[in-house]
């Protein structure tokens, strides 16, 4: 982004943006409606209605957090480090899990 920032000529970096943006919102979706699916599959009918509920609630606040970080980062043109720092929480939060005792499929 910062090279587009930097150009006389923005409106040539539009459809780079627009097929990346389509691309991020496909994934996100699909992923999003692949972790609904499991928590049917995995949880039964009683637990599956709290665990969709807090699921839901947890990504409520992503769809806060992220642009609201996003957006304070933007003026000061310091938006790839919280790009770099949400891909590191997320690698941090998905292997250090990894194997838990929490896991309802081998409790």
């Amino acid at each position: 982004m910062a090279p587009a920032y930097r150009s006389p000529a923005r409106e040539e970096y539009f459809w780079p943006f627009s097929v990346l943006s389509i691309v991020l919102f496909s994934a996100t979706s699909v992923g999003n409606g692949s972790i609904f699916r499991a928590i049917t599959v995995v949880f039964d009918a009683e637990q599956a209605g709290p665990v969709l509920g807090w699921a839901s609630a947890v990504a409520a606040c992503g769809v806060l957090i992220n642009p609201t970080v996003f957006g304070e980062q933007i003026e000061p043109v310091t938006h790839e480090y919280t790009l770099y720092g949400f891909v590191l929480f997320h690698w941090y939060a998905s292997y250090s899990t990894a194997g838990s005792t929490c896991d309802p499929m081998h409790a």
